[in-house]
């Protein structure tokens, strides 16, 4: 595994940009690769892998947050680096924004994101039978859902990729929420995301929630949550966590004392081994 030196020489490069150049030996950055057409919009991810030649590398892929309304996929870059140093096939996703397209649109493009990997697992040496899945806030939020909707063909959209799952054999969530219909109504944000007021939208809500979809089958999840979240608050992790332990899911949830919605216990060369060894052990 990567030591701690290599995780600092592995993150330092976006100080200066986030240029291909500063990426770190060994490490290369394939950007804007089209992955899903979502009506006349091109959608995009970047990869970071290990270079040279490779075949049945685990892979995991970054989903951005920014309330469902902003953010970026390069934001993804530091995140990703640690594990294509150790050995993963890594991608970040970019998907359609809460200003353009409400509820399921986020979902439909998370998933077509893991069928087109699947789909072109051959081409990129990738293990199309195991990946992970990764997320903050309105990210984690997806990657949870991802998680746990592997069977529900409501949420799959229309984007391409027909015949492959979206199913993710591991799933990591940061300071995400898990419950649409218990969030606070003054928040902007899910009211952009569900086109309206969350008492106006409650079966949407509850459509757009992780912790209704919970079933025996779901993968290992790690969640990790701030203690002082003034965002999302702990219990919406808590609460998913316990559905997950209920549902006899494999599932582990690690609260940061005095870290709010985020914060540099997360981002810790620490942190970034134990989400490696996570997926080290549920991934190869």
């Amino acid at each position: 595994m990567v030591g701690v030196r290599g995780f600092w020489l592995g993150l330092c490069f976006l100080l200066g940009g986030g240029q291909a150049a500063g990426l770190p030996p060994g490490v290369e950055l394939i950007q804007d690769v089209p992955y899903c057409q979502a009506g006349a919009r091109v959608l995009t991810l970047d990869i970071l892998r290990p270079k040279g030649p490779a075949e049945g590398l685990p892979a995991v892929v970054w989903i951005h947050g920014g309330g469902w309304y902003s953010g970026d996929k390069r934001r993804g870059w530091p995140h990703l680096v640690p594990l294509a140093q150790a050995g993963f096939f890594t991608a970040t996703v970019a998907y359609r924004l809460s200003r353009e397209a409400q509820f399921p649109a986020q979902i439909h493009d998370v998933k077509c994101a893991i069928r087109y990997l699947r789909a072109q697992a051959h081409r990129y040496g990738l293990n199309p039978e195991r990946i992970g899945v990764w997320g903050g806030s309105a990210g984690g939020h997806l990657a949870a859902l991802l998680g746990v909707s592997g069977g529900v063909e409501g949420l799959e959209g229309a984007g391409g990729w027909k015949g492959y799952s979206s199913r993710v054999q591991a799933v990591v969530v940061w300071f995400a929420p898990t419950d649409l219909t218990s969030v606070d109504p003054r928040r902007r944000s899910v009211q952009l995301l569900l086109g309206g007021p969350v008492h106006e939208r409650l079966e949407l809500a509850r459509q757009a929630s992780p912790l209704y979809y919970v079933t025996p089958d779901d993968p290992p999840f790690l969640i990790q949550h701030g203690a002082e979240d003034p965002v999302v608050p702990l219990e919406q992790g808590q609460k998913l966590y316990q559905k997950l332990k209920l549902q006899g899911v494999e599932a582990r949830l690690e609260v940061f004392p005095g870290m709010g919605h985020g914060g540099t216990a997360f981002t810790s060369p620490r942190n970034y081994q134990n989400i490696t060894a996570f997926f080290l052990r549920h991934l190869r």
